[in-house]
């Protein structure tokens, strides 16, 4: 009789230690979260506000480096902080062109290629334009990008997704 008592017990002190652990672990790890989160912060809140005024005429000076506690511990945090600041778009339409101005009529400053990795730079137009492209027509917006190369302009909403994939019907 004893040992049938004595089994459940057991049971019940090491789920509840078990349960203890797991308690523990969830708070410590919700404390280091709020902490980085407060950090990333205090960090943006450094960041100048006008980030995505980007033309392409001036040329970059070089930037002074930051204070050692508030650059990034490693190339690969670095690189999250870019991208968490611009979002990458991909072409969808070999060839398409990137023009000066959000129109047809807008001088090509060059051209892109099939699944090339551009950087949106969170501007869009507000109206959208119905072009055919081939098999399809699309009514969308243009969206203002930067290619590889440091070039900027304009591109047709149609020809870029958030995946790689091509434009189906497009001659």
């Amino acid at each position: 009789m004893t040992k049938k008592k004595l089994l459940p017990r057991i049971e019940l002190i090491l789920i509840l230690i078990f349960f203890m652990a797991f308690i523990t672990w969830t708070m410590r790890k919700c404390s280091d979260t709020r902490q980085q989160y407060q950090e990333e912060a205090a960090l943006e809140e450094n960041q100048p506000e006008d980030v995505t005024s980007v033309s392409p005429d001036t040329t970059a000076a070089p930037a002074e480096p930051e204070p050692e506690a508030a650059q990034p511990e490693n190339r690969r945090e670095r690189e999250r902080a870019i991208r968490e600041k611009f979002t990458p778009l991909y072409v969808t339409i070999d060839g398409m062109n990137m023009r000066e101005e959000p129109t047809l009529k807008g001088k090509v400053v060059g051209r892109l290629v099939l699944y090339e990795e551009v950087t949106f730079l969170n501007e869009v137009t507000d109206s959208t334009q119905e072009i055919k492209l081939g098999d399809i027509t699309a009514n969308e917006p243009w969206v203002k990008v930067k290619n590889q190369k440091g070039k900027v302009g304009w591109i047709y909403g149609a020809g870029v997704s958030y995946y790689k994939k091509k434009l189906e019907g497009v001659n």
